[in-house]
């Protein structure tokens, strides 16, 4: 018994610190990885456009297609802001959602402006669906629940194949609180 006390108190440092060894490498190793991304996002906040891997952090991905979209590469940009929206933070995803979003309405407003309804509806109720993920994820996101509404209007406001708007379809309403904003207040 003796032998045995001797030998776990002469092996428990040694197993210590081989632990100890161990968990550096492994954080020296992540530290690595954290310092190449953060050197890539600065290359593309440089405007300096780099291949990034769809296995890549989260805020490098969005740093990409950020720089994609004010490119003119929507399209690839989409692509980047959808792979970000998978991963990281639900505060990086609630704003991946929001940029994949903001870039379907400004699509929707290029193709309306370009008379092409149907493709302009469509790219509206991905902004939609976008600004919703968003408000789901982060329900704080005012610029969200704002462009919502936006979006919400622009699909009113679009004309339909005659040519005329939804709005101007709609019987008109006797009900003064369906056309105001938000929720009453006070009594009915």
């Amino acid at each position: 018994m003796n032998s045995r006390w001797r030998f776990l108190r002469i092996c428990w440092p040694w197993a210590i610190g081989v632990v100890l060894l161990a968990s550096t490498a492994v954080e020296s190793v992540r530290l690595i990885e954290l310092e190449r991304s953060n050197s890539a996002i600065d290359r593309l906040r440089n405007r300096e456009d780099l291949a990034v891997d769809k296995d890549a952090p989260a805020a490098l991905l969005f740093a990409r297609a950020f720089l994609l979209a004010h490119s003119a590469r929507e399209d690839e940009a989409i692509d980047q802001y959808h792979l970000a929206s998978l991963r990281g933070s639900p505060e990086e995803r609630a704003r991946s959602y929001y940029n994949l979003a903001n870039l379907h309405l400004r699509q929707a407003v290029e193709l309306a402006e370009k008379r092409d309804i149907d493709a302009a509806r469509v790219a509206t109720q991905l902004a939609k669906d976008g600004y919703r993920e968003a408000l789901r994820r982060e329900p704080g996101l005012w610029v969200a629940k704002y462009n919502l509404e936006a979006a919400q209007r622009i699909v009113r406001d679009l004309p339909t194949s005659d040519g005329r708007s939804e709005e101007e379809d709609a019987p008109p309403s006797d009900d003064i609180w369906s056309q105001m904003p938000g929720f009453p207040h006070g009594l009915p």
